[in-house]
């Protein structure tokens, strides 16, 4: 069969591709082109379109570029549909595709002919020349070792490691790491007993770099005069060892397995990782005492919100490098995800001596941390659980520690080791949110008002909006019974809404009807100022109604100011007093820095706690108390409002004291607002 040399595609390049997980191949129309079958791009058998004596050659081609040879080059007959075979050279490599599977994807140009193999009519093939054996061998990218049954090295060419010439006579365990010295000496007699095998080794050169080596052994049949050995020295050669150079690959597997085991952003071991070592500790044939903690930092949030996410992660690293150095040899860290963290200590199964591990690493962690060129004071809570102990698994172990941690919390004590009754509070809890979510969707959150009066007149001059709600048999409950609800981020702001809602509908709804009903006052969680649109989502409430903004009065204990983002509390409240909303203090005393608070904040009336009314009768130290506010506000020009006033005599002392108003249950307790309204005078 004539071959024809190549044509003046020559300078044209096609592409072609093989999916290695379904075996389909596709090419472009260049690539058709060549193949001669269709000048179009096509997807089908590539192997079908070459020549019969070469697909053995493209098979080859296929197989060394999916087992991790970086770049691949093969030359190859194709038969067209019609005229001569022709000659095509690919260069292929392996990459990967939009999903992650892997691929073959290459080029095609027209190729120099190689030379053929004998004819089909039976020609022998020509007898190589002297010394071509061993110019194959020592050029070889492969490592090539002929071993005798003992496993010292007879022959080697220059692609391990070492000179070939220092190698002769020595064992090829002595060249080995301790883990492949013993595979290679668990395999050599079963290979010189005629059994091949293929298994993967570690080497190390003489520069100490680690190679790894995809290795074939193979027995020598017939000794050491066997036609391709003949031109190789050595004595009595039993074994013959081919081995490719698999490093990049096995580099590639070993930092894949790191980062499946580990964070990518602090380098600590991840959540997987803590579960697998817990499990070995925990469920394995000698289980080990241990103590798990879990952390967490108090004010992680503000400050990514606050100086962004680099900041953040800035700051994550930071905290990792201290927890590794605060923790006790040979402690576990990992980061279980967001700014969580976790320590298992071993040996550390005793109540005494877990809690002091935690409070010696709470106490590294105090001192500030330096993030975006800042000095940031970044605490973290901890919670302890032990094994052996309460839990009996992983899953429980860690279950406790993160009750313990939301204990801590939730307590601001720092640290809390776990105890049962933190599961009976967490059940209680999550039972409330339970409730207030179900009341939320099935629309059962109602708005109550309790009259606000002038003391001596009784005259209503507002009232204060209470929530209830109603449970699926529609008795009507009270906020205690979903207390939890209102510390829940997400539950909160959702019931404020819903309450806000209600009132501003009311209000419109008297406000038609020609009532005058003075103003409303509305509670508001911590959880409300955390959204940053609180602000702008009031307002707009109250412009939607057409309620000015005076009749609404915003009713803010002292927690508000204490928590985590005060400054974000200021800008709400200052935003809200200037567009005319009423900032009223609740609870008024039984906080700390309540001065503070009245300096510092938009405040326009104080409402004295019920505890120090109740105690007016009892206590002339209440009665000087009390006497103190209402001289306080009168100073400040502060509106006061007394709370819980049940009766006459506890009026009349109110009175004498010059407080001008209240509200209680000697005036009327919440009620539904068809009730209220009947309250007011008549229009």
């Amino acid at each position: 069969m004539t071959e024809h040399p190549p044509t003046r595609l020559a300078t044209r390049r096609g592409r072609w591709w093989l999916d290695l997980e379904s075996g389909h191949a596709g090419w472009d129309a260049t690539a058709g082109a060549m193949l001669g079958w269709s000048a179009r791009p096509a997807t089908g058998d590539l192997v079908h379109h070459v020549h019969p004596e070469d697909q053995a050659v493209f098979a080859r081609h296929c197989e060394d570029v999916a087992a991790g040879l970086s770049v691949g080059v093969a030359t190859f007959r194709v038969v067209p549909r019609r005229g001569p075979p022709r000659w095509l050279r690919s260069l292929a490599a392996l990459a990967a595709d939009g999903s992650g599977a892997g691929r073959i994807a290459g080029t095609l140009r027209p190729g120099v002919p190689r030379p053929l193999p004998a004819t089909a009519a039976g020609a022998a093939s020509p007898t190589p020349p002297p010394g071509t054996h061993r110019i194959i061998v020592e050029t070889s990218g492969d490592m090539i070792r002929l071993l005798d049954r003992d496993g010292r090295i007879l022959f080697a060419n220059s692609a391990g490691s070492g000179a070939p010439a220092a190698l002769i006579g020595r064992r090829w365990t002595e060249l080995l790491e301790p883990g492949s010295a013993a595979t290679v000496q668990r395999m050599l007699p079963r290979v010189a007993a005629g059994e091949p095998g293929r298994f993967t080794i570690r080497e190390r050169t003489d520069a100490g770099v680690a190679r790894w080596w995809d290795v074939i052994a193979s027995p020598v049949r017939g000794g050491a005069q066997t036609s391709t050995c003949t031109d190789l020295p050595g004595d009595r050669p039993a074994i013959v060892v081919v081995a490719r150079d698999i490093t990049c690959q096995k580099r590639v597997e070993e930092r894949a397995t790191w980062l499946a085991r580990h964070d990518a952003l602090t380098e600590l071991p991840n959540r997987l990782y803590l579960q697998t070592r817990l499990d070995e500790h925990i469920a394995g044939p000698d289980p080990t005492p241990i103590a798990l903690l879990l952390l967490d930092l108090d004010q992680f949030k503000q400050i990514n919100d606050t100086l962004g996410h680099d900041a953040g992660d800035e700051l994550l690293r930071a905290f990792a490098r201290r927890l590794r150095q605060a923790a006790p040899p040979p402690a576990f860290v990992a980061r279980l995800g967001g700014d969580e963290f976790a320590v298992m200590i071993e040996a550390a199964g005793e109540t005494g001596q877990a809690t002091r591990c935690a409070d010696a690493i709470r106490a590294a962690l105090q001192a500030p941390l330096v993030a975006a060129g800042r000095l940031l004071d970044c605490r973290a809570s901890i919670g302890v659980s032990l094994f052996p102990g309460l839990a009996t698994s992983r899953s429980e172990l860690m279950k406790q520690a993160d009750l313990a941690l939301y204990a801590a919390k939730a307590s601001r004590a720092g640290t809390e080791l776990f105890r049962p009754a933190m599961r009976q509070r967490m059940e209680r809890e999550m039972a409330m949110r339970s409730l207030a979510r179900g009341a939320l969707s099935d629309g059962r959150i109602e708005a109550y008002y309790q009259p606000q009066v002038e003391l001596g007149t009784r005259r209503v001059i507002g009232f204060e909006a209470l929530l209830r709600w109603r449970d699926r048999a529609a008795t009507v409950r009270l906020p205690g019974e979903i207390a939890a609800a209102f510390e829940d981020p997400d539950l909160a702001p959702a019931l404020s809404r819903s309450m806000l809602s209600q009132v501003t509908a009311q209000m419109r709804r008297w406000q038609d009807q020609g009532c005058r009903f003075g103003h409303v006052a509305l509670n508001v969680a911590p959880a409300d100022f955390r959204d940053e649109e609180a602000a702008d989502r009031i307002l707009a409430a109250l412009a939607d109604a057409g309620i000015p903004s005076g009749q609404l009065q915003l009713e803010v204990t002292e927690s508000v100011f204490l928590g985590p983002g005060a400054e974000g509390v200021e800008r709400t409240l200052r935003r809200l007093s200037r567009s005319g909303v009423r900032i009223a203090l609740d609870d008024f005393g039984t906080g700390h820095a309540a001065l503070t608070h009245l300096i510092r904040y938009p405040v326009d009336a104080l409402k004295i706690d019920r505890s120090f009314v109740r105690a007016l009768d009892q206590s002339g130290e209440a009665r000087a108390v009390v006497a103190a506010m209402i001289d306080l506000g009168r100073t400040l020009d502060l509106a006061v409002i007394a709370e819980g006033i049940e009766t006459a005599a506890q009026e009349a002392a109110l009175i004498g004291l010059g407080c001008r108003h209240g509200q209680g249950f000697l005036y009327g307790a919440a009620m539904p607002a068809d009730q209220a309204t009947s309250c007011l005078p008549p229009p």
